[in-house]
């Protein structure tokens, strides 16, 4: 072989040859690709190819909901999904399909979503009601009295059971919300119409909503499923409920018992009742309601709505509060109910009437005073200036001098008093107006406290704020040592 030859044909020829060695390449490293390629699996494997969620749900962004990791090994399965990306539909509040793109390194998948809505709307609780004869309400107001929730838009239309205000009887209002898929829920209240009553009254509705959905077709990898259910579902009215029905969405729970869903809301689950259950007539009684989980959203003032199923058991205070102070003049056994974001809990309270003689005994009814010097007097209140006229009485004393303790206040020089509280038998009397119960401060001027008896006597004790007989120090000594 002529060497100078081939070297002359290398120079005449060197762009033919730079292209013919690029070709060459070019075909090995396509050839070696393709064999690689054919041989490598993709370890992004789909669970199934279409996932469904409900409208107003969220959508999952978690590789591991979607990738069928059950064949690799625990080091390959951890870094598949902290390295796969999901990206999800940018929106998807409408019902319909979607996709759901996951990509690892240079391999990509498709997951198919569909949004669907099989929830009906769901109304929060309304009370019976009833009303003075003649109290009227247009069609529209009774329709303002129902609210409900709804993932997508629906259509209320109520029946007004034929409501008369000028005679009495007992009508039901029915509603039935619609949404655009069809799923319905009705629900019904009563008010009464009577002139036994001068105002509104309201009690617990024990009535159950009842709803609807409409055949819905879910899409799996495996298999289609039509669903079609008639119910009636305590969850989708919580009136007589002490726990949502966690298994709905709408209502805070999922397919994994949890009071929290998808935006972070947590919901209430239950609601407890504690306090004294049992009194004399028109003593106050005090409860205390307390909602599970601690930490449910949405929880403030105005959230507590107590009813009761009586008038006679009259809310005193906290209507909207956690606390409530209830009574009765009427000796009975009534149920009383905390309803809080749907949740609702009863508790029965008994009032008795207590025996008593006809006369009663105003010595029961007792002041303890500090003196100036740390020592303690008691009298009753037959000692203090008392008066009685029939089943009326008075009696009044003075803080300063010997009884109890006037100082003045250091920074502002008000002059305040402390060290005088009132008791009683409680077997006899009870409080009207209530005063200082301990070593309670009072501010300068006049004051009075109230008893009234079972048996129907009335004691007014008035106290008045005298003159400073200690200092600031001094009294703090004697109350607090």
């Amino acid at each position: 072989m002529d060497i100078n030859k081939i070297k002359k044909f290398l120079i005449n020829n060197k762009v033919k040859v730079a292209i013919t060695c690029l070709v060459i390449v070019f075909v090995i490293t396509s050839i070696t690709y393709y064999f690689y390629s054919s041989n490598t699996v993709s370890l992004l494997k789909l669970k199934k190819m279409d996932f469904i969620f409900e409208l107003g749900e969220k959508i999952n962004k978690s590789p591991e909901f979607y990738l069928d990791t059950s064949k690799l090994k625990e080091d390959e399965k951890e870094k598949l999904l902290n390295k796969t990306t999901v990206k999800l539909p940018q929106k998807y509040d409408k019902l319909g399909k979607y996709e759901v793109l996951l990509s690892y390194k240079n391999d990509s998948v498709k997951a198919k979503v569909e949004i669907v809505d099989t929830i009906p709307p769901v109304f929060e609780t309304v009370d019976n009601m009833t009303v003075p004869l003649g109290t009227q309400y247009t069609d529209e107001q009774l329709k303002e009295m129902f609210k409900v929730s709804d993932a997508d838009e629906y259509e209320l239309k109520i029946d007004n059971g034929g409501y008369n205000a000028n005679a009495e009887g007992v009508y039901t209002i029915t509603a039935e919300a619609k949404d655009k898929t069809g799923n319905s829920t009705k629900y019904s209240f009563t008010i009464t119409v009577t002139a036994a009553v001068t105002e509104i009254q309201y009690t617990e509705n024990t009535t159950q909503a009842e709803s609807t959905v409409t055949e819905t077709k879910k899409t799996t990898n495996s298999d289609k499923t039509n669903s079609e259910s008639t119910s009636s579902n305590s969850s989708h009215n919580n009136s007589t409920s002490g726990s949502n029905n966690n298994n709905n969405p709408a209502n805070g729970g999922n397919n994994n018992n949890s009071n929290t869903d998808n935006s972070g809301i947590v919901y209430v689950k239950s609601v407890s009742i504690s306090g004294n259950t049992t009194g004399n007539v028109s003593n106050n009684l005090n409860f205390n309601a307390t909602v599970n989980p601690n930490n449910a959203s949405n929880i403030g003032y105005g959230s507590y709505k107590w009813t009761t199923n009586s008038g006679n058991l009259k809310i005193v205070a906290g209507q909207g509060l956690a606390n409530v102070i209830v009574t009765s003049d009427v000796a009975g056994t009534y149920t009383l109910t905390c309803t809080v974001n749907g949740v609702s809990n009863s508790i029965n309270v008994t009032f008795k009437t207590v025996e008593v003689s006809q006369d009663v005994d105003f010595n029961k009814v007792k002041v303890k005073i500090k003196t100036p010097s740390g020592g303690e007097i008691v009298k009753s209140v037959k000692e203090l200036n008392f008066q009685q006229n029939g089943k009326e009485a008075t009696a009044s004393i003075t803080v300063g001098n010997n009884y109890g303790l006037v100082w003045n206040n250091p920074g502002d020089n008000a002059i305040i008093a402390a060290g005088l509280w009132f008791t009683a038998d409680e077997s006899m009397w009870y409080v009207q107006t209530p005063g200082p119960e301990s070593y309670h401060t009072t501010f300068s001027g006049s004051h009075t406290v109230r008893y009234k008896s079972y048996n129907g006597y009335s004691l007014s004790i008035t106290y008045n704020v005298g003159s400073v007989n200690v200092t600031h120090e001094e009294m703090i000594k004697i109350l607090y040592g």
